[in-house]
């Protein structure tokens, strides 16, 4: 027996649960995927693009599996299978909706950004890492009281000048509040990208460490 025929019997919640369905987004809020996807993964404006760019080549490869599934689906029209017709049909439809808002963000954030060539790509590599030691280390001290070997092995693992610099920032003691301090009261929004971009993350205020201790 197939699929369709054994979903048949049970027409009635099937139209019930997709009826209901239409107020259900499959996959991410615009909520989600600005603050919790994009901001909270991305940290910098050019980590936010990379992420972007990284959900956007997920939802094409997304879209093309599905597609697949739809061609390779019965070509009759009985009412079951046109149910899980609309149910797939909801999947890319939600996939779509978030392909539109990733692309809308890269859009802005490359406008931002400018042009990409290998040496301004390295430095901006460079400017996202530090910003995730940081980040790291912030969470360390708040939920540990001290730096954790995974924070301490990435640190080490930056290039020396790199590694000098925020060794300054984040292994001096009266630094500590200042640092956690920058990242719990930043401000998220900046005027040109309708979203979060911490202002903080590319020109990290390292007058403001001090004396907060």
């Amino acid at each position: 027996m197939s699929t369709t025929e054994s979903l048949a019997p049970h027409l009635d919640v099937l139209v019930k649960a997709r009826e209901l369905l239409n107020d259900h987004e499959v996959y991410h809020s615009e909520f989600q995927i600005r603050w919790f996807i994009i901001t909270r993964n991305g940290g910098t404006s050019y980590g936010c693009y990379k992420q972007a760019l990284l959900e956007i080549d997920s939802r094409l490869h997304g879209l093309h599996a599905m597609n697949d599934a739809g061609t390779s689906c019965p070509e009759d029209k009985s009412n079951t299978t046109t149910v899980v017709a609309q149910q797939l049909r909801k999947h890319v439809d939600d996939t779509i909706r978030e392909l539109r808002l990733f692309c809308d963000i890269a859009i802005k954030l490359k406008k931002a950004i400018g042009p990409l060539d290998p040496e301004k790509r390295y430095r901006l590599e460079t400017e996202l890492w530090s910003y995730r030691v940081r980040k790291m280390a912030v969470m360390d001290f708040i939920t540990e009281g001290r730096l954790c070997r995974e924070t301490v092995d990435l640190l080490l693992a930056l290039p020396s000048n790199q590694r000098q610099e925020l060794v300054e920032e984040i292994l001096t003691s009266p630094n500590h509040a200042g640092l956690i301090h920058q990242f719990l009261a930043a401000s998220y929004i900046t005027e040109d990208i309708e979203f979060a971009l911490p202002k903080f993350n590319n020109h990290f205020n390292r007058s403001a460490l001090t004396g907060m201790g």
